[in-house]
């Protein structure tokens, strides 16, 4: 690598909530790794807005783009203007934790095409925030074992800047959903490493109507994609839709059957918020089967504001990595 380029990008997309995309930056420029890192910061808040704090760094570039720019189209944007190797995603609602940068670097040395860390709950015990994140991010809460992986974390992955590019103008529709684009790297040939030492903490939702919102939203744009991927025929389509009410006891039952054999400390939370678990995956699988009868629709700009303004609210202070259960 040419002296003084970067070994690692970070993206960080980020919207009106300027202090709590400020906590995210602040947590990356405390990796220490200066020369090493450039973040870039792609900026869909309205014009006039104020400054993300931190955002004078010179490790920093910002990219504005218009406010109606999609969440995916503003992550593939930014793979263009990546100087490093590996850009990695993180989420304005995420801080990354000491020794994240340095594992993504030494990970991304070998030939993994993506690297996703371990997760951590960034506002533990305030609302349902504890039951969201296992929910959301449990199949890579600790204990994580590093190993070849099938999928990586959500929105907080990285990758090899060249293996992005390689999709062209695939890309943003790769990025609409995370799953979708896993899944063709691997069709493709290429291998995913979970790397337990780049470790982030994630400010879960805490309510359910929010999570069910997002999950909602989210499934709605996945849900279309996942079928044309999969080249699904019109008969698969309708047994999805026609399976929806069932798909959420069909989560539990399988995710439950993960925390047994792999986390068993979480298991009791997530059995004493069962019916929180299925009220959100019916938002989800409803969410699924309104995309493969009708379509995305509108749920692309409707997910990009959700992930940029949906309320996570904090205990003070932030005890960034808690891990421990709640019932």
């Amino acid at each position: 690598m040419p002296e003084g380029e970067p070994e690692l990008t970070a993206v960080v997309v980020v919207g009106p909530l300027r202090e709590r995309a400020g906590g995210a930056l602040r947590s990356l420029l405390d990796q220490g790794l200066e020369g090493r890192l450039e973040v870039l910061l792609v900026d869909l808040a309205p014009a006039g807005s104020a400054p993300v704090p931190g955002s004078d760094d010179p490790v920093v570039r910002i990219v504005p783009l218009p406010e109606e720019t999609t969440f995916a189209e503003a992550r593939a944007h930014a793979v263009g203007l990546a100087r490093a190797p590996a850009v990695a995603f993180v989420e304005e609602h995420v801080r990354v934790l000491p020794g994240w940068g340095e594992a993504l670097i030494a990970a991304h040395r070998e030939p993994w095409a993506g690297v996703g860390g371990e997760a951590r709950n960034a506002n533990p015990g305030v609302g349902t925030s504890d039951i969201a994140g296992l929910i959301g991010y449990g199949y890579w809460y600790p204990p994580l074992a590093r190993g070849e992986a099938d999928i990586l974390p959500g929105h907080n992955a990285s990758f090899k800047t060249e293996v992005l590019r390689s999709y062209g103008a695939e890309l943003p529709e790769l990025l609409v959903a995370d799953l979708v684009l896993h899944q063709r790297l691997r069709a493709d040939g290429h291998r995913l490493l979970l790397e337990p030492a780049a470790r982030f903490a994630h400010l879960n939702e805490t309510d359910w109507r929010t999570q069910a919102r997002g999950i909602h939203l989210w499934y709605r744009c996945y849900g279309p994609l996942r079928a044309r991927a999969g080249r699904w025929s019109r008969a698969r389509r309708g047994f999805y839709v026609a399976a929806a009410p069932a798909i959420p006891l069909y989560f539990a039952l399988g995710f439950g059957r993960f925390l047994r054999r792999t986390r068993p400390a979480y298991l009791r939370l997530f059995l004493a918020h069962l019916p929180y678990v299925l009220a959100v995956h019916l938002a989800a699988a409803l969410g699924q089967a309104l995309g493969l009868l009708f379509g995305p629709g509108d749920a692309p700009r409707r997910f990009t504001r959700y992930e940029l303004t949906a309320e996570r609210r904090t205990a003070e202070p932030v005890v960034l990595g808690a891990t421990s259960p709640r019932a």
